[in-house]
């Protein structure tokens, strides 16, 4: 059982590594950007603090709010790091360490 939660929280960490580009592509794609560039602040462009990096906990510790400008951050940051920390846990807990979730 010890494991599995070990298994369940190396998945949902992953998924959450995964939203930092899956949200960098949503935000940067349309506007021609390169994905590549460091990280900043949509609203004022600073660059962000280590802590401010993984967007769930950076969301979290600034209270939704820029460190730099104060200025509300997009909850759809949260949704889209949320939804990819918890599908792979659910598929997980579905199929395993199989080849079926390894497919998905």
């Amino acid at each position: 059982a010890g494991f599995d939660f070990f298994l369940y929280c190396v998945i949902f960490l992953t998924g959450l590594a995964l939203s930092r580009l899956i949200n960098t592509c949503i935000q940067r794609i349309p506007l021609n950007q390169p994905v590549t560039a460091q990280f900043y602040c949509p609203l004022c462009h600073s660059r962000l603090r280590l802590l401010e990096l993984p967007p769930l906990a950076g969301y979290l510790f600034g209270k939704g709010r820029c460190g730099y400008c104060q200025g509300k951050i997009p909850g759809r940051y949260i949704w889209v790091e949320l939804v990819s920390g918890l599908v792979p846990v659910v598929l997980f807990s579905k199929y395993g360490l199989s080849p079926d979730f390894a497919a998905f």
